[in-house]
């Protein structure tokens, strides 16, 4: 009976570390929330200069895996996924307007945690290649 009690106690206490979290490319992926794992920044470019800088930062500083659109968005949104640092990363390219543009970068370490520190990595090598 204590060991049933005793199971069911560490099976409550486990089911809040298993979930999903949702990816700045509007899909999900395991793990848990417990920290910010994202970076925004706004530039004023048009979405395909700042695409194609996420693109050249992100395949100099890792790899480029996928490239998409997203069509659910009112906004003309274009989503990259790819591994920087031994992450895995998700950049997310929104047109505001027609000159503004939002960069939101996206990283997750081993064990579905967060990792800023490179979403940040990525961030500024992205508005380096901006500068350029």
């Amino acid at each position: 009976m204590k060991n049933g009690v005793f199971a069911l106690f560490v099976a409550a206490a486990l089911l809040p570390l298993t979930g999903c979290v949702n990816t700045v490319s509007e899909q999900k992926t395991p793990g848990v929330k417990l920290s910010t794992d994202r970076v925004e920044n706004h530039y004023e470019v048009p979405l395909n200069q700042a695409l194609e800088a996420a693109k050249k930062a992100l395949k100099n500083f890792g790899a480029l895996t996928r490239e998409s659109t997203l069509l659910e968005s009112t906004n003309q949104v274009r989503a990259l996924e790819g591994m920087a640092n031994g992450r895995n990363v998700w950049v997310r390219v929104e047109a505001l307007e027609p000159r503004l543009t939002a960069v939101t970068v996206q990283a997750r370490g081993t064990w579905a945690g967060s990792d800023v520190q490179t979403a940040h990595e990525l961030a500024t090598r992205i508005a380096l290649e901006l500068s350029k």
